[in-house]
């Protein structure tokens, strides 16, 4: 009797020990996984949270949130859209994440979705602010546009490169060639040029170490590199360059440039024909 009671007391203390070595390195995990969203390494992050699941411990409800938007901003959004809901039934409305858990629902469960009826491709569209803006890279054959490298996979990817007098008048109806100010719009609303660059750039498809990258904004900017008057094509994996309706003068005009070694956004004027990305803004 009296080894059996033993043995029960040295059980229960081992589970109690077990729980609170379990409750520790959760903490640690969170605790890394918050720093490396701070630090815009969201492949990173994700790793620390699946670490959780596999404790034996029941995580507070923002937990689910924070896990939800990494799954999302690392392109799983069926499984963001199950923790998303999971943490709306835990802490409900007065969570405080609540609102922007409603506001990721909604982008998971419900894109916006535009159809080039010239060709029939489909984009993604996101709102940004006040303007709604494509959310891939045009990809609708025209004289004047090429895949990089003359490589249709590249197209498939990264969508076409356009000189600019095809840039003009390659979008589809209901949609234009930004100008720089409207460009200028969406660089401010996310913060200016020293950081809206990460909040545009994809986390993945990118050359190491894509500075900043947390595509926050969901605009999903690829470096699909650039064609220049030659024929010469450069920089994919390193670089976006994105056309805008502005002409500086008969030779140049203005496009919009991120790299993976900053998080700033960069306007440059050059020549017309070169041929670069294009984002579509909607009329």
């Amino acid at each position: 009797m009296k080894n059996t009671l033993l043995l029960l007391i040295l059980m229960v203390a081992f589970n109690a020990s077990a729980q609170i070595g379990d409750d520790i390195h959760a903490d640690r995990y969170l605790l890394k996984a918050k720093t490396s969203i701070d630090n815009q390494n969201f492949a990173e992050a994700l790793e620390y949270l699946k670490k959780i699941t596999n404790l034996d411990v029941e995580p507070p409800a923002d937990f689910y949130y924070i896990y939800a938007y990494t799954l999302f901003i690392n392109n799983d959004l069926s499984e963001a859209l199950e923790k998303v809901k999971l943490y709306i039934e835990i802490a409900g409305k007065n969570g405080c994440y609540y609102e922007q858990a409603l506001e990721l629902w909604n982008e998971i469960e419900a894109p916006q979705i535009l159809t080039d009826i010239r060709d029939d491709k489909s984009y993604r569209s996101v709102r940004i602010g006040t303007q709604t803006w494509m959310a891939e890279n045009l990809d609708y054959y025209t004289s004047g546009s090429w895949c990089y490298d003359d490589k249709t996979s590249n197209c498939d990817k990264y969508g076409r490169l356009y000189n600019w007098i095809a840039a003009l008048k390659a979008c589809p109806q209901g949609w234009h060639l930004p100008s720089d100010e409207e460009w200028t719009v969406l660089v401010n609303y996310l913060g200016g040029v020293d950081i809206a660059g990460g909040k545009l750039k994809s986390t993945s498809s990118w050359n190491y170490p894509n500075v900043g990258a947390s595509n926050r904004s969901i605009f999903s900017a690829l470096p699909g590199g650039s064609r220049n008057g030659n024929g010469y094509f450069d920089y994919l994996g390193e670089s976006s360059h994105f056309w805008s309706s502005t002409e500086i003068n008969g030779f140049l005009s203005s496009y919009w440039y991120l790299e993976n070694y900053s998080s700033e956004v960069f306007r440059y004027g050059f020549s017309k024909d070169y041929a670069r990305s294009i984002r579509c803004l909607k009329n």
